[in-house]
């Protein structure tokens, strides 16, 4: 299947914040489709599980990489 990407450049992005114990969703799908969807921007959690964003302190990180995306 082919997919072009949605966003416009420079206008907006898609991240994934992926741990890589997570047992619901595996880190090595989301690696695949992040490396078949280019303008994805996967982030990797070395020790995170599937609830990183409430991990302490993942979520302010998270949402100032974003910010910081913005500009």
């Amino acid at each position: 299947m082919k997919l072009r990407n949605p966003f416009p450049p420079r206008r907006s992005s898609f991240h994934i914040w992926q741990g890589y114990e997570d047992k619901i969703v595996p880190s090595e799908l989301q690696r695949f489709v992040s490396w078949k969807m280019p303008w994805i921007q996967y982030h990797e959690i070395p020790d995170g599980g599937h609830l990183i964003i409430c991990y302490k302190g993942n979520f302010e990180g998270t949402f100032t990489l974003i910010m910081k995306s913005c500009i």
